[in-house]
């Protein structure tokens, strides 16, 4: 005999039937039933039930939309001790019939209007007509409830979307939805209101509508499918039908709020979640017609329902976010490192969730992920807990807030997008009523890559795309710029969520649409190239880059325009002239014999002045080593020089944290990031509890960041790296500029907010440009300013422009006295011990590449300061130490001898490396024929983004790469005085003794190419 045990959920749904036996349990627009009703209804049905002899738990399915039968289905299932698994009557028959079958189902309880669908597939089937069945019921005959253990009893089972396309069913436990129901933290209805029953009845929200109903003594109001969608019905309905409680998902909500403002000023509990809430959308619901709760509530399916709320204020809206809230009773949420390590308040992890609701599992074992159902030892010992997926975070309140999606992250053209944080700038814009970023996949065989797609729906009729565009790009990083599709309004799921799939579907449609239009239509010349290269037909005045095109894009125009047209476009006359009508006029004028002007010149000329208005703050520049101090803020920690001097930095003793400003989302993202550049490099540093990874953009002006966290950190920090930068071999000017330029200055601003702090800052010896060509320089001394070689300088790369103007910029700041000090490293390899270099910069592009070719350039005269990794990082952090070294400029190369390395030298080198002959050299033009036919088939090749830069001539027949001949010496007085100190420095090894485990390192990756 099993021991007694609490009431299950049938003993307390029948003994709430015959508590309020008169009351209307349930109605919709033809009849209604009382609590008596309901309850003898279902009776009768499990009568029938019964007679087929099940085992307890055995899964039956629901298949009956929304409404009376559909309840009275559910409730007899419960009573019987079976499983309820609730079917969508708008799916395929094919579909569900698969459905029952993966769970090994034979009954199917249905209403006279589906029961007809499946008969083929041989399930047993009972026809559910509420209208038909008695009302009256003798107890004595048998007609009971099975009352199960509630912790134990799987009362329904749930489909979620599964990583495989097929969908995962999720084990309900009754005792979670008598946890959820009868809440005592969270008490969404009350006895006597009107709950509305609008929720599929395959999103476990239905439970909430009808079971919760019941439980509390409400009366569940049936709204079907046609009402739901048209706010103008739902708001008649919410009115008439005095409904005091509802549940709507934020997408239906946007939905029903931009068409009626006033809808929910007559509801007593609005109840949201499922998705995002934006602090836009919860203005509007607050401003215009308030219900007098409005609830945001979050949990997976695989923890009944919901697992936390919280309740909305004007307050929230201001602050710009809105929290998830608190756990409910009965729940406990955690957030958790990739270690599963309990994460500190405020910092980003996974949400894990444990408590009464967690289900029972995925009952098919082949579709569970492996460590989604867990137990862990520190948190709710002895029970399965759930791995979200989703990322949040404590806030300083210790509200729970909702960061993200790990799925949610896309990656486009190399870089990894959030896309709620697309759609979040640009519900920030106001122009906008809802948005839903997507990304869409293209044809195999097109030039074009992956794009970032947003669907808008603006909040009038004069709001155009170009208005949207220039209102995100204020406040989104340039590469999250998404190509933006208005539309009326946004599809959704049958459980209310945005259909991100059929947006993608429609899209591709659309496009496939217009392509086969175009084999009916003549396409300019121009307009063929457009569409191959960028994955879709633009208008005339778009313009390539706001529409989501890249500098790899940019490559591939200018060989397409070559190949077809026979005009050698240069990568600053598309960014110039970024449109099809402004290629075009660009184009003719070409062929006439015109002559084009770069107007970069013009761009940065008048940026040499920043920085002249800059004074500095009253105080004593921070001693950073101090031991009350030594709190460094770093930039370009992801780059090859900062992952190796953070390494450098979390060793030394005197260095208590380091602030990584990373260009992310979040702080989980930021980590995974700097991890992740670790790991590129083989290195495995200690100390790593010292790293505060801190999500922001130095491009933007505050860093990105909040004015009260910039001034935290301002007053925080001991000392300043700033080693961030954009680099791009093709790109002008002006794409450099924000990051380059505008960053620098930022940056400055910030040593010079709350206490004055030094910044060092790492500049390039590649900021005189092609001078030693051009003005025959032969010797650069450390103080020499750029401005004097600009007549060289504008033959150089936009990245080179951008590295000198923001080194004028640093010198403007150095004169007035602020603490600025410039670091120049050369050309950087790898590091002395491993020879691990730099995969991603140009040497370790162009070496493979001519090692995979078997041959090299003939450039006799050119030559680089080359250095390694390791000697630029202690050689800096040196200079750093001691005040008197602070306002000057350091080339940090090679300091005695001569650091100055032909590539002529480099490719012997390598040559004699390999079986006699393998490497020979060729002229130039002939070289770089042979990089354009490997790269023309080869779509990843490693030289893929500098060809533009390889074989676009720009002054005397000649490429950028060859006007880098006869490149001057570069003075080392101020660095030999600094490392005086430090004579393990001064005797580093020498390049030439290096360059063989240099050499080793690229030979590896050539043959990767």
């Amino acid at each position: 005999m099993e021991p007694p045990h609490d009431p299950g959920l049938s003993g307390l749904l029948s003994r709430q039937f015959k508590r309020f036996a008169t009351s209307v349990a349930i109605r919709d627009d033809e009849c209604h039933l009382s609590y008596a009703q309901l309850h003898a209804k279902a009776l009768n049905l499990v009568y029938q039930i019964r007679c087929l002899q099940l085992q307890p738990e055995v899964p039956i399915g629901i298949l009956s939309p929304r409404g009376i039968n559909h309840v009275v289905s559910q409730i007899a299932v419960i009573y019987a001790g079976a499983t309820c698994v609730p079917l969508d009557v708008n799916h395929p028959d094919q579909y569900l019939a698969d459905l029952l079958r993966n769970l090994d189902i034979s009954i199917l309880l249905t209403d006279k209007a589906n029961s007809h669908r499946l008969e083929a597939h041989g399930f047993s089937q009972v026809v559910v007509d509420h209208r038909s069945m008695l009302t009256l019921v003798c107890e004595e005959l048998g007609y009971d409830v099975i009352d199960l253990q509630p912790s134990q009893y799987r009362s329904h089972i749930f489909h979620t979307s599964g990583s495989t396309g097929r969908p995962k069913p999720v084990q309900v436990l009754a005792g979670g939805i008598i946890n959820y129901c009868l809440n005592e933290t969270f008490v969404p209805v009350r006895e006597g209101q009107q709950f509305g029953h609008l929720s599929n009845v395959t999103f476990d929200v239905s439970i909430m509508e009808t079971l919760g109903s019941f439980l509390r003594g409400a009366t569940a109001v049936v709204l079907d499918r046609d009402t739901v969608l048209d706010p103008a019905r739902l708001v008649k309905r919410i009115r008439e039908d005095k409904i005091d409680v509802l549940w709507q998902t934020p997408a239906l909500l946007a939905v029903t709020i931009n068409a009626y403002p006033q809808a929910y000023i007559t509801v007593d509990t609005l109840l949201t979640g499922g998705e995002v809430v934006t602090a836009q959308l919860a203005r509007k619901v607050l401003e215009y017609g308030p219900p007098k709760r409005l609830l945001n509530l979050y949990g997976p399916t695989e923890c009944t329902m919901f697992s936390t709320f919280h309740d909305i204020s004007i307050e929230d809206v201001e602050m710009g976010n809105i929290p998830i809230g608190k756990p409910m009773d009965g729940y406990e949420v955690i957030v958790v490192n990739d270690s599963l390590d309990v994460l500190p308040h405020g910092e980003v992890g996974e949400l894990v969730i444990g408590g009464k609701g967690v289900a029972g599992g995925y009952l098919s074992e082949s579709e569970k992920p492996s460590d989604a159902f867990t137990q862990l030892g520190h948190f709710c010992p002895n029970q399965q807990v759930y791995r979200t997926g989703d990322l949040g975070r404590w806030n300083p309140t210790g509200l729970l807030e909702f960061v993200g999606r790990r799925d949610n992250q896309v990656k486009i053209r190399g870089h990894r997008i959030e896309l709620e944080a697309v759609e979040a700038i640009l519900m920030a814009t106001g122009l906008i009523s809802a948005a839903a970023a997507v990304k869409v996949g293209v044809d195999s065989n097109s030039d074009a890559e992956s794009i970032l797609l947003a669907c808008v729906v603006p909040i009038s009729e004069d709001t155009n795309p170009l208005t949207i565009r220039q209102a995100y790009t204020k406040n989104a990083p340039y590469l999250m710029l998404p190509r933006l599709e208005v539309v009326s309004h946004l599809p959704l799921t049958n459980t209310h969520k945005i259909d991100r799939g059929k947006l993608v579907e429609r899209y591709s449609e659309r496009i496939g649409q217009k392509r086969t239009s175009t084999l009916h239509e003549s396409l300019s010349p121009i307009q063929q190239i457009v569409t191959d290269v960028f994955g879709s037909q633009m208008g005339p005045e778009d313009n390539f880059f706001v529409m989501g095109g890249s500098s790899l894009h940019a490559a591939r125009l200018i060989s397409r325009v070559k190949e077809d047209l026979g005009v050698q476009l240069r990568i600053a006359m598309v960014y110039e002239h970024p449109t099809q009508l402004e290629l075009i006029d660009l184009i003719e004028s070409l062929r006439k014999g015109e002559v084009w002007t770069d107007k970069n010149e013009t761009l940065w000329q008048p940026d040499l002045d920043l920085g002249k208005d800059l004074r500095p703050i009253p105080g004593d520049i921070v001693d950073w080593t101090m031991q009350s101090e030594g709190r460094v803020f770093l930039t370009g920690v992801t780059g090859f020089i900062g992952i190796f001097l953070l390494k450098e930095l979390l060793h030394r003793s005197n260095v208590q944290r380091v602030g990584c400003l990373v260009r992310a989302t979040d702080e989980l993202e930021a980590i995974k990031r700097i991890i992740k550049a670790f790991d590129r490099y083989g290195l495995r540093p200690c100390h790593m509890e010292k790293i505060w990874a801190i999500p922001g953009d130095f491009s933007k002006e505050g860093l990105g960041l909040d004015s009260e966290v910039f001034d935290y950190f301002a007053e925080w920090t001991s000392i300043i790296f700033h080693l961030g930068a954009r680099v791009n071999w093709i790109e002008p000017y002006e794409p450099h500029r924000q990051a380059n330029v505008l960053g620098l200055l930022n940056m400055i601003q910030f040593a010079n907010t709350k206490r004055p702090k030094a910044i060092h800052y790492a500049s390039s010896t590649s900021v005189y440009g092609p001078t030693g060509l051009l003005t025959g320089a032969t010797y650069i001394p450390e103080d020499e300013n750029p401005k004097s070689h600009l007549a060289a300088l504008k033959y150089d790369t936009g990245y080179s422009q951008s590295k000198s103007v923001a080194e004028v910029i640093a010198r403007n700041a150095i004169t007035n006295g602020l603490a600025v000090t410039i670091h120049r490293p050369g050309f950087v390899l790898g590091h002395s011990e491993t020879g691990i270099g730099n995969s991603e910069d140009f040497f370790s592009r162009v070496v493979p590449s001519c090692v995979g070719m078997g041959c090299y350039p003939a450039l006799s005269e050119h030559r680089d300061a080359f250095v390694s990794v390791d000697f630029v990082v202690l050689a800096l952090l040196h200079i750093a130490s001691s005040e008197k070294f602070f306002g000057r400029a350091y080339n940090l190369v090679e300091p005695h001898g001569d650091a100055m390395i032909s590539l002529s030298e480099i490719f012997e080198g390598i040559s004699a490396a390999l079986p006699a002959g393998s490497l020979m050299e060729v002229p130039y033009r002939e070289w770089v024929e042979k990089c354009q036919s490997r790269t023309d088939t080869k779509a990843q090749h490693p030289l893929k983004p500098l060809m533009p830069m390889l074989e676009e001539t720009i002054l005397d027949n000649k490429t950028r790469w060859e006007l880098q001949a006869r490149m001057p010496v570069v003075g080392t007085e101020s660095l030999r005085n600094a490392l005086r100190a430090s004579p393990n420095l001064l005797c580093f090894p020498t390049i030439r003794t290096l360059l063989p485990k240099y050499i080793r390192h690229w030979l590896e990756m050539g043959f990767q190419v």
